[in-house]
Formats: C-alpha cells, sequence, structure tokens
C-alpha cells in the first residue's frame, strides 16, 4: 500500500532492509531522527522541519539540546561529512543531494554505527 511504498522511500529504512544496517544502527537512526526534528522546532528553525518554540517547556528545550548536542558530537568525531550524511539519510530522507550515494551510504553508516555504541 500507500504506507509501504513512502516507507521504502525512506534511505535509512532501505538500508536497514538492504542489511546494510543492524537493528541497533537502523534504531539509533529513528532515534537521532527525532531528537534533531525535536531539537529544530525547539530552537524554532522554520517549517517544514522546523515549528513553533512554544511546543515545548524550557527544561524540554534544555533537555533536547543536551541530547542534541550529545549526538551532533559523536557524529562530528567521525567528520563533518558523516554527520550530514547521517542528517540526509535519516532526516532529510535523499542521500543523493551529497554526490555519491554510495559514498554517502558508508559515511552514514559509521555515524550510525557511532551512534548505536555511544548514544
Amino acid at each position: 500500500g500507500m504506507a509501504e511504498s513512502t516507507r521504502a522511500e525512506s534511505p535509512l529504512l532501505r538500508m536497514h532492509w538492504d542489511s546494510v544496517l543492524s537493528d541497533a544502527e537502523f534504531k539509533a537512526g529513528d532515534t537521532w531522527r527525532n531528537i534533531y526534528l525535536a531539537y529544530l522546532k525547539s530552537i524554532g528553525s522554520p517549517e517544514p522541519y522546523g515549528g513553533s518554540v512554544d511546543d515545548y517547556s524550557d527544561e524540554d528545550a534544555e533537555d533536547i539540546a543536551r541530547k542534541y548536542k550529545r549526538g551532533h558530537d559523536i557524529l562530528m568525531a567521525r567528520g563533518k561529512r558523516v554527520y550530514h550524511a547521517v542528517n540526509a539519510v535519516t532526516v532529510y530522507g535523499e542521500h543523493e543531494g551529497l554526490g555519491d550515494p554510495i559514498y554517502t551510504a558508508k559515511a552514514a553508516k559509521v555515524g550510525l554505527e557511532a551512534l548505536a555504541r555511544e548514544f
């Protein structure tokens, strides 16, 4: 049905189905996506990825910012390319925009492995 075809479009899901990602790496990607989107919303980034800052209390916003920073630091320790590749695959749902999709998928795998271990 429609839901499956939309989900099949997700590079994160596709990598999981193709057994490129372990369950733990897939879950880490899903968790990171939720934190990243919550963070964008909590700082009032514009739609479609942001939203209203009023959706979060100050405590929640601080908690989200802490988690975001932790994930960001884990990814950036592997390089800017890895950080952007993970976001392309998990958040923005496309990795073609970053040039070579195979290279991007490999960089994303490195980041998701790190998140699964350390996040």
